[in-house]
């Protein structure tokens, strides 16, 4: 055992034995280290504030977990480890009359953040999301499926850019997609009636006939 934890359970046990046992209290974070995931605590009603102690966390590994970093000022409660004055933890934050609850319909499970950003989980199966979607996957591949259509709008540009692009429709052919430049070319090239001999072909497909534009006929 670790020599500090076992020093907090000898006092913790000393302080039952004794009747001084510490209960939990009610509290509001007054500092956050987000290095340390740790905080102070101004105690209620008179407002002690504690020294750094730990804040409880809904998952924890070695540079991983879920975190959702506290605000100064949010209602916290602060327990005691085995009782003891000298070993509090903050195990959990409340919602209150100033920071209400958001109506979550029972069943449920919203992220909502100050800025307005979400995601929310509802009773019908969907995920939805409002914000700034940025994905940043190191994975060599990602894939979209989905039962049924698929649907992207845009304000403004959608840009792909890949080195290669592949379109397909399984049974299906694709509209042919040619660019004006392209077609200009094509006409161009053209030659005598019939029974004439015509000189070999000089046309040369060039930069000025691709385009990042293209129209589908």
């Amino acid at each position: 055992m670790n020599p500090h934890a076992l020093a907090n359970a000898m006092r913790g046990l000393a302080q039952i034995n004794a009747g001084t046992r510490s209960e939990s209290r009610d509290g509001t974070i007054s500092s956050y280290d987000p290095v340390a995931h740790a905080v102070k605590v101004l105690l209620q009603p008179e407002g002690t504030e504690t020294g750094w102690i730990q804040l409880a966390a809904a998952a924890v590994g070695v540079g991983w977990g879920a975190v959702f970093a506290p605000s100064i000022g949010d209602a916290v409660k602060v327990d005691f480890v085995l009782g003891n004055a000298e070993t509090p933890v903050a195990v959990a934050r409340f919602f209150n009359d100033v920071d209400q609850a958001m109506p979550v319909p029972s069943g449920e499970y919203w992220m909502v953040h100050k800025s307005g950003a979400f995601m929310k989980m509802s009773n019908d199966g969907k995920v939805a999301i409002n914000s700034q979607v940025e994905i940043d996957a190191t994975a060599p591949t990602i894939v979209i499926q989905a039962t049924g259509n698929v649907n992207v709008q845009a304000g403004g540009q959608a840009n792909i850019t890949a080195p290669a692009i592949n379109l397909g429709a399984p049974g299906q052919s694709l509209l042919s997609i040619i660019t004006s430049a392209f077609m200009s070319l094509f006409n161009s090239h053209t030659h005598n009636e019939t029974g004439t001999v015509t000189a070999a072909p000089n046309q040369q497909m060039g930069a000025a006939h691709m385009t990042s534009t293209v129209k589908a006929s």
